[in-house]
């Protein structure tokens, strides 16, 4: 009986290994499934119950693996479907950055990037006002159903591309350097009605500091300092708003077209 059971298994591991290693990629990179808030242990247990989901629903026709694996053949192709995952995850990821970049621009302007913070969705040290955006935007990462959208493109992927099938050639490098200049545009806007309102009134404490030379600037220099980048962040909430949307739909947008694109080069290739 064990016989049995060992050659009804057997044949399906190294599919289930491969299928594994392009799940898990998600949990390293990927906004929420890759913080370091959720155990590791549970990534992994959440990556196999994936996997074995996702399994049954793949033709084994259509498994690009070698006849007879070994670790030395296994090890590449673990890596290159590994970097499925990690590709969306990547990309995904794309505007946390921005949002942080842009409250580290807002604190270091208020004078409160002295005060940092562990940020456990990203697993650096952060500010407080990258960590209040970025919390911003993981909630609208998750209304506009960015997590459901992450791991159907990597469920998608199964469809266009064989196991073992994924080169290294077909990562999303030139997509994702595009993307990261634009992370930066909207760090930018993101901080920009702050910026300008500390600008104008580092100008106006300069102004009455020089007027009034008796006057201590540090007395009430920072706390207007704060106060004033406090009521622009308020008052432009919608508009920072209005950029995370926008860029979250941009990231999410080019998920699902390199993900399309890899049906294309596959049937090309093949």
């Amino acid at each position: 009986m064990s016989h049995e059971l060992f050659n009804a298994v057997a044949p399906h591991v190294v599919p289930l290994v491969i299928v594994f290693s392009r799940l898990t990629g998600l949990f390293i990179l990927a906004p929420i499934l890759g913080g370091s808030s959720i155990p590791a242990r549970v990534k992994v247990l959440l990556a196999a119950a994936l996997t074995l989901i996702v399994y049954p629903t793949i033709p084994l026709e259509t498994l690009d693996l070698p006849a007879t694996p070994d670790l030395a053949s296994l090890a590449p192709l673990m890596a290159s479907e590994l970097l499925v995952g990690l590709s969306v995850g990547a990309l995904a990821s794309l505007p946390i950055l921005a949002a942080q970049a842009g409250g580290h621009l807002i604190s270091q302007q208020m004078a409160l990037a002295i005060a940092s913070v562990f940020d456990p969705a990203t697993d650096t040290d952060g500010d407080l006002m990258g960590q209040a955006l970025t919390f911003l935007l993981l909630a609208i990462f998750l209304a506009m159903g960015g997590l459901e959208l992450m791991i159907g493109a990597v469920v998608r992927t199964f469809e266009l591309v064989p196991l073992g099938a994924f080169a290294f050639g077909q990562a999303p490098l030139e997509l994702f350097v595009a993307l990261m200049g634009a992370a930066f545009e909207v760090a930018i806007r993101i901080a920009a009605p702050v910026v300008c309102v500390i600008f104008v009134e580092t100008l106006a404490t300069g102004m009455i500091m020089k007027t009034v030379p008796q006057l201590n600037i540090l007395s009430f220099g920072f706390p207007l300092k704060i106060l004033a980048g406090l009521g622009m962040l308020a008052g432009s909430i919608i508009y920072i708003d209005a950029a995370m949307d926008g860029f979250v739909d941009r990231s999410l947008a080019a998920i699902g077209s390199w993900v399309e694109s890899l049906g294309e080069e596959t049937s090309h290739a093949g």
